[in-house]
């Protein structure tokens, strides 16, 4: 832990890798209780292996700020994602500098009776999307070629399921009389 203001140590804790993420805090929340910081009203920055919706409510109950990186598997961050999804491809959103897209969020949780409000911020980048877009393309394009000089009645039957997804036009039919789709 750290002074903000001039970057001096308050104290410190080392842990065993083996101790779980929630024990970690509740222990460090014991002992910034114990030297008086949770008066202070601190900044918690936490990495994305700490956070569930009733740890956030308690942090927030107990009086302290906090900043998480958040799992996409995470129903809070789930949520977000399938309510905003459309606004993930919005030129709006995008953030050129960082070449992704950014959503904001609030969601209301509440645990035990606390209520607090969340503000996400979610990100999703396009550029593992585009890649992946780019390998089918090129696989597509080898395929087709590689297709164009055999004769269809030949191909394998995995070979006729890849045919059926590249192919666009839905009135080709297989030399057997099939119809996309049809094996």
């Amino acid at each position: 832990m750290i002074n903000v203001k001039n970057g001096s140590p308050i104290c410190y804790r080392a842990y065993a890798g083996n101790i779980s993420d929630i024990s970690t805090l509740d222990d460090l929340r014991k002992m910034w209780t114990d030297i008086g910081i949770s008066e202070k009203s601190p900044l918690i920055l936490m990495d994305r292996g700490y956070p569930n919706q009733e740890e956030f409510v308690n942090l927030d109950r107990d009086g302290y700020r906090f900043l998480i990186g958040a799992k996409t598997s995470m129903k809070l961050v789930k949520d977000v994602i399938d309510q905003k999804n459309c606004e993930f491809y919005d030129q709006k959103t995008y953030l050129r500098q960082q070449r992704c897209y950014g959503v904001k969020s609030k969601t209301a949780v509440s645990c035990d009776g606390h209520r607090m409000n969340i503000h996400s911020y979610v990100f999703r980048s396009p550029s593992k999307e585009m890649t992946e877009t780019d390998e089918l393309l090129d696989r597509q394009e080898a395929f087709q070629k590689a297709g164009s000089r055999k004769k269809i009645s030949v191909l394998s039957q995995a070979d006729r399921k890849n045919l059926d997804f590249f192919c666009c036009d839905p009135q080709r039919q297989f030399a057997s009389g099939r119809r996309e789709g049809q094996l």
